[in-house]
């Protein structure tokens, strides 16, 4: 293993022999190597090695599957597959970064590959998957059935119905969702962490849905601007619906909250439906005039540009955890500290997002750091912009770069 992540593995009696795989590793950084080996019966013989691999290409700033600085990695529905069939595509990494290592086409998602691996360019554990089908549904009520171990997403029509991100024992997880007559594009997405790898899925149509009322929502903040120092109200009213968090916190379905602030800040509203399914609304609270510097913490990651459109600081910890604008907090206490030109009505032209871990809470790996441009909002096209990342409040790197309209960038990895 180099790094943890998997090289050779072939861990079962066999007859002496040379064992050996080509990888690109980064220049100019310590990599720790580590050997595991077994005795059946003798005689007894191991020896490791490694060279630089002549005609190669001299070792770049990427590692295999996972997107170098400034690459923009795969995304949801490249490729094609036929009518009928899943576009499969496989990472040598738990968080679908970087280019795939394999694309196939299944006829089914059927895999239980026990300790095994789904191909001898997967590595047998800590490797993600992406399987993409459009299907016809007749109009109705359909129950989807997902069985994993570990981690998987299923989306329909890029909606995300079933997340069950995390390392688990194998587990049977079944959602419901009314479906339109119509071609509908599944998604299902799945990480291997360690040990026994399984995904399966399946569904069957359960009979016209019984009419569940949505829930209706209100959040808004009362002023949404405020000076430093000064207070805010913010004020819920939910309709139609199992249960209400603010901020995390259970609360009653209509309420009001006073913030006073010092800093340009996101308030959450987290709602459960009757159908068992959760919507999030949040209200951001500018505060105009001088304000302080942003939070810091064990990790800090500022994302500045230079005009008014709306871009997204996005963030995948080394647990898996993604924090951006929808998904602004992490059970870690990672949490998005500033959303700037979100909405574009309160558009400024010297905007900061800021994305940081209270001491303490940071966990120690490999986070990926990632810009999406979300929106244009008063027409802008090609924008520059700048990310500086912290450890311990010390400048670890700073990259700038240019993104376009609509675009997702995988910018850079660095390890805590």
């Amino acid at each position: 293993m180099v790094d943890g992540a998997p090289i050779i593995d072939q861990w079962f009696p066999h007859q002496p022999g040379w064992l050996t795989e080509l990888r690109p590793v980064s220049a100019d950084r310590w990599h720790l190597v580590t050997v595991e080996y077994f005795s059946a019966d003798g005689p007894d013989q191991i020896e490791v090695f490694w060279k630089f691999e002549s005609g190669s290409r001299a070792p770049g700033p990427e590692r295999r599957g996972e997107a170098g600085p400034g690459s923009p990695g795969a995304q949801p529905g490249q490729g094609a597959a036929p009518s009928g069939a899943w576009l499969s595509q496989f990472w040598n990494n738990i968080y679908l970064r970087g280019n795939p290592v394999l694309e196939r086409t299944d006829a089914e998602i059927n895999f239980d590959w026990g300790f095994g691996r789904p191909a001898p360019e997967v590595f047998r554990a800590y490797f993600s998957a992406r399987f993409t089908q459009t299907v016809y549904f007749d109009a109705g009520e359909w129950e989807f059935t997902v069985r994993t171990d570990d981690g998987a997403r299923l989306y329909i029509d890029d909606q995300l119905v079933l997340d069950k991100w995390y390392p688990q024992w194998a587990h049977t997880y079944k959602v419901r969702r009314t479906l339109t007559a119509g071609n509908h594009t599944l998604r299902l997405e799945y990480f291997e962490q360690e040990e026994v790898a399984l995904i399966k899925l399946s569904w069957q149509q359960i009979g016209l849905p019984t009419p569940v009322p949505g829930a209706e929502i209100t959040f808004t903040a009362n002023p949404p601007q405020v000076a430093p120092g000064q207070c805010t109200n913010l004020s819920w009213n939910v309709q139609n619906a199992q249960s209400v968090y603010y901020e995390n916190q259970p609360v009653q379905a209509t309420g009001t909250r006073t913030e006073c602030l010092t800093a340009t800040r996101i308030f959450t509203l987290r709602v459960v439906r009757l159908d068992g399914s959760e919507e999030t609304r949040t209200a951001t609270v500018a505060v105009t005039g001088v304000q302080p510097p942003v939070a810091t913490g064990d990790v800090q990651i500022t994302l500045t540009w230079n005009n008014t459109a709306n871009l997204d600081l996005h963030i995948v910890d080394p647990v898996g955890n993604e924090i951006y604008s929808t998904k602004p907090i992490a059970p870690n206490g990672g949490r998005l500290e500033r959303d700037a030109n979100n909405p574009c009505t309160v558009a400024t032209s010297n905007p900061i997002e800021n994305i940081y871990w209270p001491i303490g809470t940071a966990p120690s790996g490999q986070y990926g750091v990632s810009v999406h441009y979300f929106s244009p909002c008063f027409g802008e096209g090609p924008t520059t912009y700048t990310i500086t990342v912290r450890n311990n409040n010390q400048v670890v790197t700073t990259q700038t770069g240019v993104i376009n309209v609509g675009q997702f960038i995988d910018v850079l990895t660095f390890v805590r």
